[in-house]
């Protein structure tokens, strides 16, 4: 998760980016350290009408990130 991070903030450097994750462990890890110009907000818990969300992220890793 660190070295996504570190990548997308490098390739939008002069963006400031807002994430919006769920509550895995690895998104909320103390350890994870988070670039400057990002924000991390996470989903509710139990919030299933937000799942289409999942589709646009598929679309989104195979586009921009191979």
């Amino acid at each position: 998760m660190k070295i996504f991070l570190q990548q997308v903030s490098e390739r939008f450097a002069d963006d400031y980016i807002i994430m919006v994750m769920d509550k895995a462990p690895w998104h909320t890890a103390r350890k994870l350290e988070l670039p400057k110009n990002k924000k991390l907000m996470f989903l509710p818990p139990y919030s299933p009408l937000l799942n289409p969300v999942e589709h646009l992220w598929k679309e989104i890793k195979e586009k921009y990130f191979q």
